[in-house]
């Protein structure tokens, strides 16, 4: 069975520490610790076995680096996501709003825990980029005849009628004299998100370039990100009781910019399953699903 290396803080390894522990058991190579701690955010190591899982455990402690060895059944799962546009901080609570503008009232002593920060996310676009003009008839013959006659040699097809494969309606139709060229690719930005977890395993999502921040009144500004970190502001003064990931505690301490950035959206969602691993080893989180 697969175990972990459980960070015992968010806070990076050095690399050469890492580099000397790896030396040491030889498990890894000591140029792996870079990738190793470029992409440890909770965890350093997954999918070990048992005995070398601890080989490393007892070579990193002894350069500093405290890790816990855990079995990967063990590592919390995030609970169920529940996707909100709208919300406003009460003195008495939490208040989100859903997609289809239904409050749900949470007392502020029910969150457990926040994460938040710039998470590189990959997203579909279309651009029109201009137009083209369409394909005259005697080119899509021509273009019919060349697919057929290739199909006819790979011995995909029969032998039948060019006519048939291809009717040709396009002789009736009075074509356009130009049609719309758009291009379609993946692209990724940088998105602020947020996630708040309440006690029993709830949680809620949400991104700034999608969230109206109208309960901020007189303090909105034109700049998603600005509201983004004054709307986290206010719920992270209501929940000190709350465990925060490195990019929330950036937000409440107003420094952004110190905070990490997370390549992609395993990296953050890692860091809030090591809040939820500290929350349940403390006895505070124990969500139906885990009982």
């Amino acid at each position: 069975m697969p175990f972990l290396l459980v960070q015992r803080s968010l806070t990076p390894p050095a690399v050469e520490a890492v580099q000397r522990a790896f030396q040491t058991t030889g498990i890894f190579h000591a140029l792996d610790a870079v990738s190793f701690v470029k992409d440890a955010f909770g965890v350093l190591a997954k999918g070990l076995e048992e005995y070398p899982a601890k080989q490393l455990q007892y070579a990193l402690a002894a350069q500093g680096v405290e890790v816990d060895v855990v079995d990967d059944r063990e590592w919390p799962a995030l609970p169920p996501a529940k996707r909100i546009v709208r919300a406003s901080c009460w003195a008495e609570g939490f208040e989100p709003l859903d997609p289809l503008g239904r409050p749900l009232h949470v007392p502020w002593d029910q969150v457990l825990a926040v994460s938040a920060g710039l998470v590189r996310r990959e997203e579909f676009g279309s651009r029109e980029v201009g137009s083209v003009q369409p394909l005259s008839g005697d080119t899509h013959a021509m273009l019919d005849v060349a697919a057929t006659t290739w199909d006819l040699a790979q011995g995909r097809i029969g032998s039948v009628l060019v006519d048939r494969l291809f009717p040709d309606s396009r002789e009736t139709e009075s074509p356009s004299k130009t049609a719309p060229f758009a291009l379609s690719r993946e692209e990724r930005n940088w998105r602020w998100c947020a996630e708040v977890i309440l006690a029993g395993g709830l949680r809620f999502v949400w991104q700034a370039h999608e969230f109206q921040f109208a309960s901020l009144g007189d303090r909105l500004s034109r700049d998603p990100a600005d509201n983004f970190g004054t709307f986290l502001r206010d719920l992270l003064s209501a929940v000190p009781q709350a465990l925060l990931n490195r990019g929330a505690f950036a937000l409440r301490e107003n420094q952004p910019e110190t905070g990490p950035r997370y390549p992609t959206r395993n990296a953050f969602a890692e860091e809030t399953q090591w809040l939820l691993w500290r929350l349940r080893r403390a006895g505070r989180y124990a969500p139906p699903a885990d009982a």
